[in-house]
């Protein structure tokens, strides 16, 4: 008996954080019928939250449509977790975890990483307490219907998916029109953010991921499974058009989140 009595002191503080919002302490040191009566009425009570739901969010759209951006105005706004895939894959390299040596070898060879590997990688984060609690948005992940149903079937059905769609003349314009600098590592965009000197302009190099046919190879990547996503999703996804300044992008998925999913008709 007083082993289990320290086992449920050691274990239960931690349990009673998961469940903060929604527990009750009821003392039951009392006759029976009163205990049973003030958990019964604690269950018909209608709870009030802060928020109209926790929010598990997806975003999906093509390279370059500014998902990681989003993904963090949305973590610094409302405390969601921000998840994106490929952070997660350098996180596990650089903790040299038996996952991350898993991945290893696939990211050295430039080889698409398996999806059971990936979906650890998201189990890891996603089951973590923040992440529980507060929510999340997932970008980068799913990329197949396939994998938005193991996603699913590990437990992690989002209740808002977000096409954020742009034009392929734009996708093209934002990423092949970006380089770096060798010397000083700064960034520039030949149109948004071009250098200020000739010097620095014919030393600029562009990476291989940012070529025109590299750009054209994701963009159809994207384009070749979105469709049976959109049907996969069919009752929680909703289109905006992210082809404008990134906050007001940012209010178009601000309004999505807060507000009742549209019902179809």
């Amino acid at each position: 008996m007083i082993e289990r009595l320290m086992e449920y002191h050691r274990h239960v503080d931690g349990i009673l954080a998961c469940y903060e919002k929604i527990y009750k302490s009821v003392n039951v040191d009392q006759p029976k019928a009163d205990v049973f009566s003030q958990v019964l009425a604690y269950l018909k009570t209608n709870l009030r939250e802060n928020a109209p739901h926790t929010p598990r969010v997806i975003l999906l759209g093509p390279t370059g449509c500014g998902k990681s951006v989003q993904g963090e105005l949305l973590s610094s706004k409302y405390g969601i977790i921000n998840v994106s895939c490929s952070e997660l894959i350098k996180q596990s390299l650089v903790d040299d975890s038996k996952l991350g040596e898993a991945v290893r070898p696939y990211v050295e060879r430039k080889m698409m990483i398996p999806d059971d590997l990936v979906l650890q990688l998201l189990n890891n984060r996603l089951a973590q307490l923040d992440a529980v609690t507060n929510g999340w948005v997932i970008h980068g992940f799913p990329k197949t219907r396939e994998q938005a149903e193991s996603l699913a079937k590990a437990g992690y059905e989002p209740n808002r998916v977000i096409y954020m769609d742009v034009p392929t003349d734009t996708i093209l314009e934002r990423l092949t029109l970006r380089s770096v600098d060798p010397v000083t590592g700064e960034r520039y965009h030949l149109i948004y953010n071009p250098p200020r000197t000739t010097e620095v302009k014919q030393r600029l190099q562009t990476s291989a991921k940012d070529l025109e046919s590299a750009v054209s190879e994701r963009m159809s990547q994207y384009q070749a499974f979105i469709e049976e996503i959109e049907e996969y999703y069919e009752d929680s996804g909703q289109h905006i058009n992210a082809d404008q300044d990134i906050h007001t992008v940012f209010e178009c998925i601000e309004s999505i989140i807060v507000n009742p999913i549209p019902q179809k008709k």
